[in-house]
């Protein structure tokens, strides 16, 4: 088979090799191209299989699909008496390589989802003869009622009670009619099938939200979506509606799985552009396109890395490390964001092969931790469809936000459908007696402090990239109407400072007022945006900012057993419902309180006397104790995160499950950055090196900092024996708090 040979790659140590045929999905390996995902295994009775999920593929009821299974069958069947079975998933090239068998009844294989075109590749190579059948499965062939146990919490019609939701009768939710799957005749060069949106529950969702009067200015976004698949092979015949087959037994063979999502008015539209994708792909070599992947795999970890060595726990640490970025890699390019429930890579094996817990709708909470750490890796271009989704909810959050509360600006709910509204079981089906801006789920009533986060996430971007046509274009409009909702939204008291109430801080008090987040994360936001350059930015706007600035309240504290300390509001009110620590903000996201800054110790008797002490899921308690130096602290808590995974999955960073659906990405997102902010933290111009790394680890690294700066170094023995950074002006702005000189 040929192929790119195989290299010292610091990758290839953490490969994942198994000598042992599969049972299900659970035994799968993960690959992907960024928008269309795939599980792989291989059954015991030598069946190759895979499952394909993508990240646009939204049904009627905004839940997202996987487009079906591809089940491979050779004959004669090498797997059967085979005396050897190697199955290798080869990070370096974003492939799972599989070899059965020995010498002239030896045949390999090689999967891979092309990091450059919209395919799924399948090759086979022997000397001896074979035939391949390829067969496409779906569970979706009829149209049926999904049950209240086939709903999650925010599927589009799920009715979930909150605390006075039960004001006078009960409102009758529709049905979840979940509809079958079509083939398509018209494409005859393989088994073509897709999915098409004839119905939507956008304007349910519309009408029952109080946005009737915005459906005219915003487009349906699920009526008319087809997604879907052809599944074609080089010499290759079809044998029947969901089978192709080798024409003729031979000793290599090439399959391809196309898949594509559109908003056409027919069917016909898809199948046209379906067809032009194949010929497309015709004209290009197949060595040519498996270079090509290559080179984009290569590209891909060569932006950064991070390989800690010693003991045994280190080399698992590592490779979670490396195996979160590798699923963030194989899901974060699509049209649509990734989902911190499963991604594309859900496996569920009980209720129903596209149940999601959590549902369709995207949890900011959650979300943002996938993406935090995108920054250092420099893996850019994977948080665009993040910052793209709330681009294009803007013109519906602004038209929201007046009908809601009569004045300009934006706010973002915690839980949001991918085109900006409210999950419906959070809004509230019973509206009795309820006003149009009051969200019955007090969770999330007034959690909106998200936009204020991801309008920091932006800049950071913008300081990284330096990015202008980003900032102008994307950041700032976003900015510019989360400030306007805050300044027009809240009353200023006597002396003209804000008011934060009705207010909440996070999940945990669903009532508070001048919750800390809020006043931590808008003073941060307003400092960063007065240091990005007036030009770019507007000095009128700037102006605003330190306007607004100077018109909020002091970050809450209080004296506690002696001590002085944060506190998640100045009043908070009410029973604790959740279990976060909204104090800590101050310390992540805000970042006003680090190494490096004033009031050091008062933040670190702040996170000694926090109230949850967890790192499992979204509790971001690793990285916020790397921030304040705590390398102790820090070290346990990412070490055990990225270590332990779900067993009974073959991949080794299956996280979960915690609070979510697996694989859970945000709890692996949480050990990406914590990992990195033991090694680096950046606060404007500086670049503060290793405040938080344990001393008895070694770790050779190469990391992000702003102004498109390259950090690269290594620690053996204690002791930092190498350190770069490019540009080399940048050098002076390092603050090396490692206790060794390096050898430059």
């Amino acid at each position: 088979m040929k192929g790119k040979p195989k290299m010292n790659h610091y990758t290839n140590k953490y490969n994942i090799i198994h000598d042992h045929l599969g049972e299900s999905i659970k035994d799968s390996m993960l690959l992907g191209n960024g928008d269309i995902g795939i599980n792989a295994w291989v059954e015991e009775d030598g069946d190759i299989l895979f499952q394909i999920g993508k990240t646009d593929s939204w049904d009627e009821n905004m839940r997202l699909l996987k487009l079906g299974i591809v089940r491979v069958s050779i004959t004669p069947n090498p797997f059967v008496k085979a005396t050897q079975f190697i199955q290798e998933l080869v990070l370096e090239n974003g492939e799972l390589t599989i070899c059965v068998g020995k010498d002239d009844n030896e045949i390999k294989f090689r999967l891979w989802v092309d990091a450059n075109y919209p395919a799924i590749r399948l090759e086979a190579n022997s000397k001896s003869e074979f035939v391949i059948r390829a067969t496409f499965e779906t569970w979706r062939n009829k149209k049926r009622t999904l049950s209240k146990g086939e709903l999650s919490h925010s599927d589009v019609y799920n009715y979930t009670i909150y605390a006075g939701d039960v004001d006078g009768e009960m409102p009758e939710v529709p049905q979840t009619i979940a509809y079958s799957d079509s083939l398509s005749s018209k494409i005859e060069c393989g088994v073509a099938w897709y999915h098409y949106n004839q119905t939507s529950s956008y304007p349910i969702t519309m009408k029952l939200q109080n946005l009737e009067s915005v459906m005219e200015k915003c487009s349906d976004p699920l009526l008319n979506k087809i997604f879907g698949g052809v599944l074609t092979g080089e010499n290759c015949i079809k044998v029947d509606d969901y089978s192709i087959q080798t024409a003729t037994p031979n000793i290599n063979c090439r399959l391809n799985v196309y898949a594509l999502t559109m908003q056409v008015s027919k069917v016909e539209d898809w199948e046209e552009k379906m067809l032009k994708v194949i010929d497309e792909d015709k004209k290009i070599s197949s060595d040519k396109k498996l270079n090509q992947h290559y080179l984009w795999w290569e590209n891909f970890w060569n932006r950064s890395f991070i390989d800690v060595s010693g003991k045994k726990e280190l080399y698992k640490l590592t490779r979670g490390y490396i195996l979160q970025r590798y699923m963030v890699a194989c899901s974060g390019r699509g049209s649509n964001a990734l989902k911190f429930n499963g991604s594309i890579f859900t496996m569920n094996t009980e209720v129903d092969k596209d149940y999601r817990r959590w549902g369709g709708a995207y949890w900011f909470q959650n979300q943002r931790l996938i993406y935090w750490p995108l920054i250092s890796s420099g893996d850019y271009d994977m948080m665009l469809p993040f910052f793209n989704m709330y681009l294009e909810a803007l013109p519906l959050a602004k038209e929201r936000t007046k009908l809601y509360y009569g004045h300009e600006g934006v706010f973002f709910p915690e839980t949001m459908t991918f085109f900006g509204t409210y999950a419906n079981s959070d809004y509230g089906w019973n509206r009795v007696n309820t006003p149009n801006h009051i969200a019955k789920n007090t969770y999330i009533r007034y959690y909106w402090q998200g936009g204020i986060e991801l309008s920091l996430m932006m800049i950071d971007y913008y300081t990284h990239t330096l990015d202008k046509q980003f900032l102008q274009n994307t950041a700032l409009p976003i900015i510019n109407e989360v400030i306007k909702f805050y300044d027009f939204h809240y009353p200023k008291d006597s002396r003209n400072i804000i008011h934060f109430i009705p207010a909440a801080s996070l999940e945990t008090w669903h009532e508070a007022e001048n919750p800390l987040p809020e006043i931590a994360g808008l003073k941060k936001l307003f400092s960063k945006l007065v240091e990005l350059p007036s030009e770019l930015v507007g000095e009128t706007f700037q102006n605003k900012c330190n306007e607004i600035s100077n018109q909020l309240p002091e970050i809450p504290k209080a004296i506690v057993d002696g001590e002085e300390v944060l506190v998640a509001g100045e009043k908070l009110m009410g029973d604790i419902k959740n279990t976060e620590n909204p104090e800590l903000y101050a310390i992540f996201p805000y970042r006003i309180y680090a190494v490096e800054k004033e009031d050091l110790e008062m933040a670190k008797n702040t996170y000694e006397k926090r109230r949850i002490k967890s790192n499992k899921c979204w509790r971001q308690d690793d990285i916020q104790a790397a921030y304040l130096g705590l390398s102790d602290i820090a070290s346990e808590f990412v070490l055990d995160r990225l270590t332990n995974y779900n067993e009974e999955y073959a991949f080794p960073a299956i996280w979960g499950p915690h609070f979510d659906e697996i694989p859970d990405l945000d709890h692996g997102g949480v050990g990406q950055m914590a990992l990195q902010s033991m090694i680096l933290q950046s606060d404007g111009e500086k670049i503060i090196l290793l405040p938080a790394w344990p001393k008895n680890w070694d770790v050779e690294f190469k990391l992000n900092a702003p102004f498109n700066t390259i950090v690269e170094g290594k620690i053996e023995d204690g002791r930092l024996s190498h350190l770069s950074v490019v540009p080399e002006k940048r050098m002076k702005d390092v603050i090396n708090m490692w206790n060794s000189k390096a050898e430059v």
